[in-house]
């Protein structure tokens, strides 16, 4: 589908970088949630979380939802879901009896890669249909907006 034939909510949004970022994203993000939900019933939220925490091994629930940048709320349901699909554990602190670490658990541990395996080639995919210098210079100018902003 192109871009163009999408149902236009207005033609001033249609003139919006932010918004034709905002489609870019969701469809990509649609694309991979269908073939993640497919393979291992979880959402590109979980990927995150579960890249998250391989990264970092061990976290709060208050510090997961920092580093995703969600509501607390919504990332204790982010995690019991997680749970109920074994994916994560809860271990203790080491030095706070009151306060829950999650982790990874081995077969979290496997949906993590192959999640990884999934978005890395549907973002090649999305990326081909760019040269390399419009590549480069579409980073660029997004990491340009981070930092300034």
């Amino acid at each position: 589908m192109a871009y163009n034939d999408d149902e236009i909510a207005s033609p001033l949004l249609h003139e919006s970088t932010f918004f034709v970022m905002g489609v870019a994203y969701r469809r990509f993000r649609n694309q991979v949630q269908e073939v993640l939900l497919d393979k291992h019933d979880i959402t590109t939220e979980m990927q995150k979380a579960l890249e998250i925490l391989d990264y970092h091994k061990k976290l709060s629930q208050q510090a997961l939802a920092d580093k995703l940048m969600k509501e607390r709320s919504t990332v204790k349901r982010l995690v019991d879901n997680m749970l109920k699909r074994e994916l994560v554990t809860t271990v203790s602190h080491p030095t706070n009896q009151k306060l829950k670490l999650i982790q990874l658990t081995a077969s979290g541990k496997i949906v993590h890669k192959s999640g990884n395996e999934i978005v890395t080639k549907i973002q090649r995919q999305w990326l081909n249909t760019l040269d390399e210098k419009q590549e480069v210079l579409l980073k660029s100018a997004l990491i340009s907006l981070i930092e300034k902003n």
